[in-house]
């Protein structure tokens, strides 16, 4: 078991990240609740069960626990886990800076710290996106338990690249051409045409996955975010942040919201959230009325 502590610079940001992972969590392979994080993954050829477990989300620091095959994470698995967590980033710097804008002021104070999880892999991640794309959240992850549970048996795991690209057409739903861009997609990754090289930059590698079909802005942009640690993405055309604008009463056309929004860098993923966060909750209360 490995235990390891955090600064807590942004009140319930762990809350807010476990809970994300929830909300996004693929039945029966991910074992998630607003505090913890489990699942099957890779490890030399075999799978072995990581389990992630928040003990402590009080006071100045937060204390993790962390587990494979319930033995001490190695340097490789702790640096994925602290990747998923966002556990570098400065949430106190960048609820710093965005809360000098008088529009996001209001929602930082009542709600420090927000941050969007990473991911355990670019790769499954970007497929995870495209089968998400253009369907809500329950019917993404409906579909994506459909086909690691069809390809993987169970316990289910998240199929490796070639297990997608020789059966995933069996188990996928939805439009013929979005099924064979994750197709596409699951097979260029296998072979290694589409890489995540470290030592590249984030304008790079967004520039190469444009060049597959199936792949869009809106795609990389949300890779970018999750999986590239990149905080300056404004994905302007996202339905969602559009809606905010308008409840906000800032410019709601894609354009001028992209201007606008030069304002929060170099946050401006973090500015996406808190645009997305407002969205939902005014979605949430209107339900309630």
């Amino acid at each position: 078991m490995t235990s390891f502590e955090i600064e807590n610079a942004g009140g319930s940001n762990l809350l807010d990240i476990f809970g994300y992972l929830d909300r996004h969590s693929i039945p029966s392979v991910e074992n998630t609740t607003r505090s913890s994080y489990g699942r099957l993954i890779n490890s030399n050829h075999s799978q072995v069960r990581l389990e992630i477990e928040l003990v402590n989300a009080e006071g100045a620091r937060q204390r993790l626990l962390a587990s494979v095959d319930g033995q001490p994470l190695d340097d490789e698995q702790l640096t994925r886990v602290r990747g998923l967590l966002s556990l570098d980033d400065d949430s106190l710097a960048i609820d710093n800076h965005l809360g000098k804008d008088q529009i996001l002021k209001p929602w930082i104070q009542s709600h420090p710290g927000l941050q969007l999880p990473g991911s355990w892999d670019p790769g499954e991640e970007l497929l995870r996106t495209m089968i998400g794309q253009q369907v809500s959240v329950s019917a993404a992850r409906t579909t994506l338990s459909r086909l690691c549970i069809g390809l993987t048996g169970k316990p289910a795991y998240f199929p490796t690249y070639s297990e997608i690209a020789a059966r995933g057409h069996e188990f996928l739903r939805g439009p013929r051409r979005r099924i064979e861009s994750v197709i596409g997609i699951a097979s260029a990754l296998a072979s290694e045409d589409i890489q995540f090289a470290p030592h590249e930059s984030n304008e790079t590698l967004k520039q190469k996955l444009l060049d597959f079909p199936g792949i869009g802005p809106w795609t990389v942009g949300y890779l970018a975010m999750r999986s590239f640690s990149d905080l300056d993405v404004f994905l302007e055309t996202d339905l969602v942040i559009l809606k905010a604008a308008k409840l906000l009463g800032i410019p709601d056309s894609p354009k001028q919201l992209s201007e606008f929004a030069k304002r929060w860098a170099p946050y401006r993923s973090i500015a996406s959230l808190y645009l997305w966060h407002i969205a939902i909750s005014s979605r949430s209360s209107s339900q309630e009325v």
